[in-house]
This record gives C-alpha cells, sequence and structure tokens, in this order.
C-alpha cells in the first residue's frame, strides 16, 4: 500500500461523484458494457454504494469502501470509532455477486449465487448480492429459504433497489440472509442524513482539491493503518487499534 491509496477509500458522497463522473466522461452504454477493470470497479461500486448507505443507516457511523487492485476481495468496508485517543478500525472483507435482470427463473438466480460459494473463497470473506431483477423482494425471501449455510463465506448480505415507476429509484433493501438473521434495512435516498458525514475526527484532516474541501486520512494514520494490516486479518467485523 503506498501513500496515494488512501485516495482509494470512498464515502458514499465521493463514490457517487465517482460514478457521476464516469458515467458522464464515457455515456451510460460504455459504462453498463465496457470490460476495463476501472469501469469494472466503478460499475461494482454502484451495489457498493447502495449496501454502504444502508450501513450508515442501521449504525449511525461513517464507512469507507476500498477496492484493492489485486483479483480479491472485490471490496474492503472500513468504520473507525474513535475513543478518547484511541483509534478502533474494524475491516470487512466482501466478494460481490449479481443476479441479472436476465435471468429467466429463481433456479438460474440461485445457480449464480452457488456457483460464487462454491469457488473456495477464504474463511474470512462476506458476500454482497446484489439482485437487480424486478422479482428482486420475492427471490431474497427464497434466497433466505434456500442458503441454510454460508460456508466458505462468514456471512451473505442481499441488496436490491425500490421503484417509483420504471426507472426512478427511490431506496434500497439491505437483508443479512446467512447466518439467518432478521437484519432488515430499508434506506430511503430522501434522508438527509445519509448525506452528511459526521464531526471530523482526529484521524482525518480537511484538504483542498480541484478547488473543493476534501476529507482524508493523515498521514500518521495511514503509517499506523498499514503496520495493523501486517499483523491482523481483515476479516468478518475484526479490529484493530491504532
Amino acid at each position: 500500500m503506498n501513500n496515494n491509496e488512501l485516495l482509494y477509500f470512498y464515502d458514499p458522497i465521493t463514490l457517487l461523484k465517482r460514478m457521476e463522473k464516469t458515467l458522464s466522461e464515457i455515456g451510460p452504454k460504455k459504462f453498463f458494457s465496457n470490460p476495463d477493470d476501472e469501469t469494472k470497479r466503478v460499475r461494482e461500486s454502484l451495489a457498493e454504494f447502495f449496501f454502504i448507505l444502508a450501513l450508515k443507516k442501521d449504525t449511525g457511523k461513517d464507512w469507507w469502501l476500498y477496492q484493492p487492485k489485486d483479483q480479491f476481495p472485490d471490496f474492503d468496508l472500513m468504520t473507525v470509532n474513535q475513543l478518547k485517543k484511541k483509534i478502533f478500525i474494524t475491516l470487512d472483507r466482501f466478494e460481490l455477486v449479481t443476479i441479472p435482470d436476465r435471468c429467466n427463473s429463481f433456479e438460474e438466480a440461485l445457480s449464480i449465487v452457488r456457483g460464487k460459494i462454491t469457488k473456495g473463497y477464504p474463511e474470512n470473506y462476506n458476500l454482497l448480492v446484489f439482485v437487480n431483477h424486478i422479482k428482486s423482494r420475492e427471490w431474497v425471501k427464497l434466497l433466505k429459504q434456500q442458503l441454510v449455510k454460508s460456508y466458505p463465506f462468514k456471512s451473505i448480505w442481499t441488496v436490491y433497489l425500490l421503484f417509483k415507476g420504471k426507472d426512478n429509484p427511490y431506496s434500497a433493501v439491505v437483508n443479512q440472509i446467512c447466518p439467518p438473521s432478521q437484519c432488515s434495512i430499508e434506506t430511503s435516498f430522501d434522508n438527509k442524513a445519509l448525506w452528511e458525514m459526521g464531526p471530523l475526527p482526529i484521524f482525518m484532516e480537511e484538504i483542498e482539491i480541484e478547488g473543493k474541501k476534501c476529507r482524508a486520512f493523515k498521514e500518521d494514520f495511514m503509517k499506523e493503518f498499514r503496520l495493523m494490516l501486517k499483523k491482523i486479518s481483515l476479516g468478518n467485523r475484526k479490529s484493530g487499534v491504532v
């Protein structure tokens, strides 16, 4: 991890701006079909964006997303708690799989998810299933019934959108389906609190990029963070102290 890599930690607002910038540069057609790695990462961040919005609503905390350039995992989630002068970092590693709108049956959708599960990922990973289908609500309930075990994944989550009309999404719904849980979070995009960052914590600073004020992790925090990564395995809600 080099000094510039901190720029790849995205909060929801920065993530949204990144997607909008890519869309304006290459257009919707290339955005959803371009096979290059950078466009693929930005495209995948759409589902991840909806996911962290729901987590922010559920926990009241700010979350940051990191997409490693390595093949695995698809993304890392980080949240940081500050207790006096100690900083507690929680890290979660995730793989992402999408059930596309072209699926003709639930059996086909289930096969896609099971195919991801059987690939043999490390035991400390989690799985996020983006159900991008008109039958999303129905199929999430069926996935919860069918996927009783998630091994090797620590947990399996689903995310799907609710629409007003055909092309107007107004909310995202996140469910933890493995291990079995009652956790279900519906997040309205009109909720202004989702678009506001908390007070500037001691491990961040305000900087200016292209005339705009942005938040960045302080360099001394990043040094400690890199050392911590060498000592602990990134896993399901594993924490370290800086």
